[in-house]
């Protein structure tokens, strides 16, 4: 009997930069390029493996950040209530173009529209939805439960989904003004995300479950037992049956649909 060795595959440390306080946000742009924001309020782009710093350290942490779907524009907001929009620039420059003032208004969730460079991001009790190339808002949409927590578009751009207590709302982009679907869950909604195909909609909640809806075909599955609150959500790309990852204090389940249910793999 023979033992096949499988080759290492080795990595190659390509950069290393040093910031002033440490890292809170993260996003690439579809042609490489890596935004990084910091507690110290700092906005830096990696570029060809090299950093620059587009602002310099305050005291206004920066808590959010998303690249439009082309890479035109990249979006932060913070402790500092303003939603600042930048646009790439030749010789692989970026240029502050929009500022949008919330005052006593904490952002720390924004996301961009998959097709259209079309912002959405929570201010207080209300998302606000900013068209980025016209550079005016388009939508103001009242949350009122409670503060939002999480933004996810639909993966074909016509719902916008946002978390938050008593569970999570969808908003159409067709119509703004009708009333918005609302999934209810116990307690809050932390986090929501659409499944790549944008056939599910998951929410993570503070009571220790997950709520699933299949979108146009109610009610929810709701998976319990879970050892405490249920942070942070995200679903697989490119498998023929989506795989939904829940995050839960120190561990990470894997959920998976076979016939009607939805089993555990971890």
């Amino acid at each position: 009997m023979s033992i096949k060795t499988i080759p290492r595959k080795q990595f190659k440390l390509i950069g290393k930069q040093q910031l002033s306080e440490y890292i809170t946000g993260l996003s690439w742009s579809p042609d490489g390029n890596l935004a990084i924001i910091t507690a110290a309020g700092e906005l830096a782009m990696w570029q060809s493996g090299k950093l620059s710093l587009l602002t310099s350290p305050s005291n206004d942490s920066l808590d959010c950040i998303d690249f439009s779907s082309d890479g035109k524009y990249i979006a932060v907001a913070g402790q500092k209530g303003e939603v600042q929009i930048w646009q790439a620039a030749e010789n692989l420059d970026f240029k502050l173009v929009t500022t949008i003032n919330n005052e006593k208004a904490w952002i720390d969730s924004l996301a961009w529209h998959p097709i259209e460079n079309l912002l959405a991001f929570g201010v207080n009790r209300q998302i606000q939805v900013w068209d980025a190339d016209r550079q005016i808002a388009i939508a103001n949409l009242e949350f009122s439960n409670s503060s939002v927590f999480n933004l996810a578009w639909h993966p074909q751009g016509h719902l916008l989904a946002a978390s938050g207590h008593g569970g999570v709302k969808v908003w159409h982009k067709g119509n703004w003004s009708k009333t918005p679907y609302f999934l209810q869950v116990p307690g809050a909604s932390l986090d929501c995300s659409w499944s790549s195909d944008g056939t599910y909609l998951a929410s993570g909640n503070l009571d220790r479950t997950i709520s699933l809806l299949h979108w146009d075909n109610p009610p929810p599955w709701l998976m319990q037992g879970f050892p405490g609150k249920v942070s942070l959500v995200a679903w697989s790309d490119g498998l023929d049956k989506p795989l939904l990852a829940a995050a839960c204090q120190e561990g990470i389940s894997i959920w998976q649909q076979q016939q009607n249910k939805w089993q555990s793999y971890i």
